[in-house]
C-alpha cells in the first residue's frame, strides 16, 4: 500500500512539473500599463519565453491581423481585422516587458470605440483567448527554436570531434612513418653490428698474427 501511494505521489509531481509551465505561460490577466507614454487599459499575458524572443514571436503572430508598426517591444496595429473578435477593425496596442526569468505581453484592445478592461467587459474572453492562442503559438515556434539549438549544437560538437579525429589521424600516420623509419634503422644498426663484429674478429686475427712475429 505504501508502495502504491509512493508511486502515485511520484507520478502526480511529474505531471504537475510537466504542465506548470504551459499553464504559467498561458497565465492572462488584465493591468493598466504605459505605452509610449499613454496609459492603456489591457489584459497581460505572463510567459516563461524571454523577452527578446517573445517581442518576436508576438510581431510574427500579430501579422496575420494587419500591419505591424512600432519596434518590437512596444507596437501597433491600428487596424486589426480579427473575425473572432468583432467585424470592425480593433486597434492592438501592446508591449513587451521582462524581469527574472518571465516576460509579459500587454495588449490593450480597443473595440468599437472602447478599450476592453475587465473579465465583464463583452469582448473580453475573445481577447484572452486571442492572447491564449498566441501562447500556444509561441511556445510551438520556442520548441522549435531549442530544437534548431540543440541541433546546431549537436553539429558544432560533431565537427568539433571530427577536426580532433583528423588530427588524430594525422599524428597516427606520422608515428606509423617515424616507426617504419626506426625500424629500418634498427635494421641497418643491426647489420652495422654484424660488420662491425667481423670488422673486429679480423682486428683481433690481425693483432694476433702481429704478436706472433714478435721475437722473444
Amino acid at each position: 500500500m505504501k508502495t502504491k501511494i509512493f508511486f502515485l505521489s511520484l507520478l502526480a509531481a511529474a505531471f504537475f512539473t510537466v504542465i506548470t509551465p504551459e499553464i504559467q505561460a498561458q497565465s492572462v490577466t488584465t493591468a493598466r500599463h504605459t505605452v509610449d507614454k499613454q496609459e492603456y487599459s489591457g489584459l497581460v499575458l505572463h510567459s516563461s519565453i524571454p523577452e527578446k524572443d517573445l517581442a518576436g514571436y508576438w510581431s510574427e503572430y500579430l501579422k496575420q491581423f494587419g500591419k505591424v508598426k512600432g519596434n518590437k517591444n512596444n507596437t501597433t496595429v491600428s487596424n486589426a481585422y480579427i473575425k473572432r473578435m468583432s467585424s470592425q477593425p480593433v486597434q492592438i496596442v501592446s508591449a513587451i516587458t521582462g524581469n527574472k526569468g518571465t516576460s509579459q505581453v500587454f495588449a490593450a484592445f480597443q473595440v468599437e470605440g472602447t478599450y476592453i478592461a475587465g473579465v465583464s467587459d463583452r469582448y473580453y474572453r475573445d481577447a484572452e483567448d486571442l492572447l491564449k492562442d498566441f501562447a500556444l503559438f509561441a511556445a510551438e515556434r520556442d520548441e522549435v527554436k531549442l530544437a534548431q539549438t540543440n541541433l546546431t549544437d549537436t553539429s558544432k560538437e560533431t565537427k568539433k570531434l571530427q577536426k580532433e579525429g583528423s588530427k588524430l589521424a594525422k599524428k597516427i600516420q606520422k608515428t606509423e612513418k617515424d616507426l617504419e623509419k626506426l625500424r629500418k634503422d634498427l635494421e641497418l644498426n643491426g647489420q652495422k653490428q654484424q660488420d662491425m663484429a667481423s670488422e673486429l674478429d679480423r682486428k683481433k686475427q690481425d693483432l694476433e698474427s702481429v704478436k706472433s712475429r714478435v721475437r722473444n
